[in-house]
């Protein structure tokens, strides 16, 4: 019975957990979709999306540490004695086959999605291997036969050979170089990883998407500061919708060219703006931890009136 409890007891933690997650996921990317997705202030935005993949998964768990206040009535404990009683199949063993196949199912998903993402890792791979290359400062470029989109990964960049004339190089440089020096393969890496922890969590999802967004409006951000010519670059994003694009990279025309436009044609906001955004950020932040610390505390409600008295040759009561 002892086990028995112990088991009900685990599947409630694991639920409540689940349940803080998902809302403190969906407070903050609502916050993000509602006041963030078209500011000017990307780089900020990208740590609160980073952010926003971390905190509703760390918060309950630091919040579990904090043992609730005990608010229990005495207890008086009235000595019965007991008699043997024989109850079949006792000898059985207890198997809580829920938790079991819902954990069997949880690894099974986790462990295709891991399986995939190596496999596209490995595809990365091949197709650098298969490129003829030469190092550019501290890059590697690397040139293919292949109609692939222009990607960056880590110090690799890939460019097709139709990119090479034309003037349309340049502009492909600086937006992959700027994916690489603001480091975001490693997001990219996190993002999927996290993805993979919580293929369960919808919106998880929706924050790789964003952040894949957030990557695409920094690089581009990059290229207009060496005063390209805003149509010509537009007139290159259009044109490398035709290219295969590679997943798990930073695809030169990744994402909707229709909100890459808009930013592009954005003027940039001042520091009133900057204020303005840095408290929207900490406001949506602390919005969320605040949910999660309110879901904390009905857990532990929960699962306190449903955690059963252990049964021994002892009965525990409490007064009326």
């Amino acid at each position: 019975m002892k086990r028995s409890i112990k088991k009900t007891q685990t599947m409630n933690e694991i639920t409540f957990y689940l349940m803080k997650l998902i809302a403190g996921s969906a407070v903050m990317y609502l916050g993000y979709k509602f006041w963030l997705t078209n500011n000017q202030h990307v780089g900020m935005v990208r740590w609160y999306l980073l952010v926003s993949l971390v905190l509703p998964a760390v918060l309950p768990l630091v919040g579990s540490f904090v043992p609730p206040p005990d608010t229990s009535l005495p207890v008086i404990r009235v000595t019965v004695q007991a008699e043997a009683v024989v109850v079949a199949g006792a000898g059985a063993p207890d198997v809580d086959h829920p938790f079991i196949t819902s954990s069997f199912l949880y690894l099974i998903a986790a462990g295709f999605l891991g399986l995939l993402f190596v496999a596209r890792l490995f595809r990365i791979m091949m197709i650098i291997r298969q490129s003829e290359s030469l190092r550019y400062q501290n890059l590697r470029l690397h040139f293919s036969l292949r109609n692939l989109t222009p990607f960056s990964f880590f110090n690799n960049i890939l460019i097709s050979d139709t990119y090479v004339h034309g003037g349309r190089l340049r502009p492909i440089l600086i937006h992959e170089a700027a994916h690489i020096t603001q480091g975001h393969s490693y997001d990219v890496l996190f993002t999927e990883f996290m993805c993979i922890l919580q293929w369960f969590n919808p919106f998880v999802w929706f924050f790789r998407s964003a952040i894949q967004q957030n990557h695409e409006y920094l690089a581009d951000r990059a290229v207009m500061k060496v005063n390209c010519n805003p149509a010509n670059y537009k007139a290159l994003l259009l044109e490398s919708l035709t290219g295969i694009s590679v997943p798990v990279v930073n695809s030169f025309n990744h994402s909707s060219l229709k909100k890459r436009f808009i930013m592009l044609n954005k003027p940039m906001s001042g520091r009133g703006a900057y204020v303005q955004t840095l408290a929207t950020v900490s406001f949506l932040t602390v919005m969320a931890a605040s949910v999660i610390l309110a879901f904390q505390r009905e857990s532990f409600a929960a699962v306190s009136s449903g955690f059963l008295p252990v049964m021994n040759d002892d009965t525990t009561t409490q007064p009326p």
